[in-house]
C-alpha cells in the first residue's frame, strides 16, 4: 500500500544505492551486496564502501 509522503522499501534502497554510489564511488552491484549484507545502517555501508573503494 502506497501511502503519499512515504517511501516504499524498494525507494528508500534504490535512494541508499543512489548515494554510496555519489558519495563513495562504488559500483551498483558492489552498493547492493553491501545492503543485502549490511542493512540499511547507513554508517556501515559507508565504511565498507570506503573499504572497497580503498582496496581496488
Amino acid at each position: 500500500m502506497f501511502v503519499k509522503g512515504k517511501l516504499s522499501d524498494e525507494e528508500i534502497r534504490a535512494a541508499m544505492i543512489r548515494r554510496l554510489k555519489r558519495e563513495t564511488g562504488v559500483h551498483e552491484d558492489q552498493a547492493r551486496r553491501l545492503i543485502d549484507e549490511l542493512g540499511l545502517n547507513y554508517p556501515a555501508l559507508i565504511r565498507e564502501a570506503k573499504n572497497i573503494q580503498r582496496y581496488r
